[in-house]
Formats: structure tokens, sequence, C-alpha cells
């Protein structure tokens, strides 16, 4: 019998720091596509946020961003991301992602 929190199947929206932070503390996620250019942050103090938690499962975190230069993938990576995607992201590359082993 399985223990902790119930897992609600579906996508699911944020659009702020405080909305996402608040979310992957008292839910379980398996994947987090986060934009790096936030409104009131960036994507990197989120996925650095959500890493150094001590508790819960550990979601596949995403950077979704524009940026997407050697440096742009680098500082994704130094901020704990699992991957990092351009936009327009073509749903290929995110089912690839989702797919390969974690």
């Amino acid at each position: 019998m399985g223990h902790g929190h119930p897992r609600r199947k579906g996508p699911r929206s944020r659009t702020s720091e405080a909305d996402a932070l608040t979310a992957t503390a008292s839910d379980v996620f398996d994947v987090v596509l986060c934009d790096l250019g936030l409104p009131d942050t960036d994507g990197y103090t989120v996925s650095r946020t959500v890493r150094a938690r001590p508790h819960g499962t550990r979601p596949r975190l995403i950077a979704v961003s524009g940026f997407s230069q050697g440096t742009d993938r680098s500082l994704s990576r130094a901020a704990s991301f699992d991957a990092h995607l351009a936009v327009p992201l073509p749903l290929t590359d995110l089912l690839e992602f989702l797919e390969s082993p974690e």
C-alpha cells in the first residue's frame, strides 16, 4: 500500500514563482516544465529551490526557453535542470525526453 500524497494526473499550470513553489511543495509531480523568464524571478531560482528540498520525490525538471545557446544550457545544468528545451517546443522533442530513462 502506498503512502504520501495522492497523485492527480494531468497537467497543471502556474504563472509565478510563488505559485510554482507552493504547488511543488504540496503535491507530487513527475515532470516540471519551467520557463526561465518568469515575471517575478527566473526559472533557475525555481529549480534550485525545488532541488534543495530534503523531502518528497524528485521531479524531472525541464527548462523551457527561447534562449538556447551553449551558455544558456550550461546555466540550466548548473541550476540542476534535467534538460533544456528551446521554444517553440516541438512535441516530438518533449516526448523523446519524457520517454528516455531518467
